[in-house]
């Protein structure tokens, strides 16, 4: 189940013991603004996705755009890692890797440690079938370039797709990391550089149990996604 940004809000004006004007929602008065804590807690959102890739995504990104002769497709900036990569007309995989990984042929393209890639690969074309994820911020590199008009369905781990900016956009943690969210907001908070703010004891506290709650999501996490292990009967 999802976090209401509203219930995640409340627990941190709590925990930092800075309250709004009763009942008018006003932080005039207050030490950290309702624009700042919105802006700790998404932060805190998007940290914890990319440090546990709790946001496993196959619908979002089921349709990129591969044009015909054009090499190059945009890779959203909220992808954190790519999991499959689709060719939309065939349903083929789509290996992705890096350049160094792509040049030496890893898995793919070598006999025996012998290369068989050619020099003048960049000006291949055909149905891609690999995609270099690493040649140009924010794009993947069809090999070889495409011949006809097409579409890559990504299945990924992104971040968060929407800016926390006030309570009308609810998070897209699990609610059962309610309370480590509120310590990632609150060391952000303590952290502000103000002389009626910054509290270096405070922010170490919750930072350290920030980087604990991290930890176990990722362990969590993983755990939802490793395959089972198969069990054998009678030496079989």
């Amino acid at each position: 189940m999802a976090l209401e940004t509203s219930d995640i809000f409340d627990l941190l004006r709590l925990e930092l013991d800075d309250k709004e004007l009763p009942g008018e929602g006003d932080s005039s008065l207050s030490l950290w603004s309702n624009e700042e804590l919105y802006h700790y807690i998404d932060e805190a959102q998007r940290e914890f996705a990319r440090e546990t890739l709790c946001l496993s995504d196959a619908t979002t990104f089921n349709a990129v755009a591969v044009t015909n002769g054009n090499a190059w497709v945009d890779i959203d900036e909220r992808i954190i890692e790519l999991r499959r990569v689709y060719l939309g007309s065939t349903g083929n995989v789509v290996e992705f890797m890096t350049l160094n990984d792509f040049e030496r042929g890893d898995g793919w393209a070598s006999d025996y440690g012998n290369n068989r890639l050619g020099s003048n690969w960049r000006s291949s074309v055909g149905v891609p079938g690999i995609i270099i994820t690493d040649m140009e911020s924010g794009k993947g590199r069809l090999y070889p370039i495409p011949v006809a008009d097409d579409t890559l369905e990504l299945l990924v781990y992104r971040e968060p797709l929407e800016e926390i900016e006030n309570s009308g956009t609810d998070l897209e943690i699990d609610a059962k990391f309610r309370r480590a969210l509120v310590n990632g907001a609150a060391a952000h908070a303590y952290a502000k550089d103000d002389v009626e703010t910054f509290n270096a004891d405070a922010m170490r506290q919750h930072q350290a149990l920030w980087e604990k709650a991290k930890q176990d999501g990722l362990s969590y996490f993983r755990k939802k996604t490793r395959r089972a292990p198969i069990t054998t009967y009678g030496g079989i």
